[in-house]
């Protein structure tokens, strides 16, 4: 676990985190800041609707939906097959040189207790991958954290460093069917 002692719900690890991968390469990136201001985001068409995953390691199943939350924001919500209570994060997108990262905020807990992570995408024909920027990015930062300018910079410079990301992950779109054909 991040040293900031933040708990990841079993629903986000299983997505999130390959198993294999957390044991190698650390667990999700976490903050107190966002990468950018979600004042300036613009909503990626291609992320919203429902996403079905499978993780490979534990057999789980479920399915992420994807809606607008706001003018640039948006809403993730992650259904896992067997459990009740689906979890719920908001996020956004920021362009780090030419690659997509989403801001991702779990919405649970008081509001100025919330961490952010990030997770950078790629989105296909009927395909969305990721990578979660794990904590061996940490950059220096003041005694609250790296501010979001830091943040902004370190991922910048590390982007084609593997190191800094978990495996990545696929998920396929679930395309609504009509009723009767």
């Amino acid at each position: 676990m991040p040293a900031n002692g933040l708990k990841w719900s079993r629903a986000i690890r299983t997505i999130f985190c390959l198993t294999t991968l957390l044991l190698l390469a650390g667990c999700p990136y976490v903050s107190r800041e966002p990468l950018s201001s979600p004042a300036g985001a613009a909503i990626d068409h291609k992320l919203l609707g429902q996403w079905k995953f499978r993780d490979k390691a534990s057999g789980e199943t479920g399915f992420l939906k994807i809606s607008r939350f706001n003018d640039t924001e948006m809403l993730i919500v992650i259904e896992e097959e067997g459990k009740k209570t689906p979890d719920t994060m908001r996020g956004f997108v920021t362009d780090v040189d030419g690659r997509k990262f989403m801001n991702l905020q779990e919405m649970r807990g008081p509001y100025e207790d919330r961490k952010w992570m990030f997770v950078g995408y790629k989105t296909g024909e009927c395909s969305l991958t990721f990578r979660v920027v794990n904590d061996s990015l940490a950059p220096a930062g003041t005694e609250k954290g790296p501010t979001s300018k830091q943040l902004f910079e370190a991922l910048s410079k590390n982007l084609g460093n593997k190191n800094i990301y978990d495996g990545e992950t696929a998920l396929t779109c679930v395309r609504e069917t009509k009723a009767g054909g």
